[in-house]
């Protein structure tokens, strides 16, 4: 076999075959931890969350929902309810 050669380690372009794929794994990784992110966030704004119904002492009704609470001195409770009615009354809390 004179006009043969013999090759000997690893083929030339190896390394860099390596590499890309590493990239492309890397950026598929980072991907897809965009969409998981992106997916927690949408389903937090899209799922509905508790409605309370609050009669008043003034016999007044309300719906909508709690978005803070503080402990009164006496004992009771104060609730800040988000009812979005702005257009109705001009108010988003109460």
């Amino acid at each position: 076999m004179a006009g043969s050669r013999r090759l000997t380690g690893p083929p030339r372009g190896t390394p860099g075959v390596w590499t890309a794929t590493l990239a492309a794994m890397l950026v598929m990784g980072m991907m897809a931890a965009l969409v998981v992110i992106v997916a927690v966030n949408a389903f937090g704004w899209f799922w509905p969350a508790p409605v309370w119904s609050v009669e008043l002492e003034g016999g007044t009704s309300l719906m909508g929902r709690v978005v803070a609470e503080e402990a009164m001195p006496g004992g009771g409770r104060r609730l800040k309810l988000k009812i979005g009615a702005r257009e109705l009354d001009g108010e988003d809390f109460r």
